[in-house]
């Protein structure tokens, strides 16, 4: 079963404040045909799940330390309680062994990686896994 329909554009967004990740998932994502939208900031994210655009997203991969407002976790829950059931990646390289400690059973489909073994091909595949590509 695919999240998407076979004629729905795939919709990436990330949300990360390390702008070298948006250099390296970019391009990667976008040459195998994905729409690639980077979010630099919580709030950002949240304007953009406000926004009726949102509804097109395919997967959203969430950098659990992303800022000083919201974690991973935090935005997770926000985007169920507007009762959205894509997949969400939560992504770690520092804050492993605490994100882990979360119970995601209740937020699926979401998964917790870990940024130090996802390479960006690895990530790809993942997404494409996801989506049945």
């Amino acid at each position: 079963m695919s999240f998407i329909e076979d004629n729905s554009e795939k919709t990436i967004i990330m949300v990360d404040d390390n702008f070298d990740n948006k250099k390296l998932y970019k391009g990667l994502f976008e040459k195998s045909g994905f729409t690639f939208i980077f979010l630099e900031t919580s709030t950002t994210f949240i304007d953009h799940l406000e926004s009726p655009s949102f509804n097109q997203t395919s997967i959203v991969i969430l950098d659990y330390n992303i800022d000083a407002y919201y974690h991973g976790i935090e935005l997770l829950k926000k985007i169920r309680e507007k009762k959205h059931v894509i997949p969400v990646i939560i992504f770690s390289s520092s804050a492993s062994e605490e994100l882990n400690k979360y119970d995601l059973s209740n937020y699926l489909p979401a998964f917790n990686l870990d940024k130090v073994d996802f390479n960006g091909k690895k990530l790809l595949n993942f997404c494409k896994s996801l989506l049945l590509v």
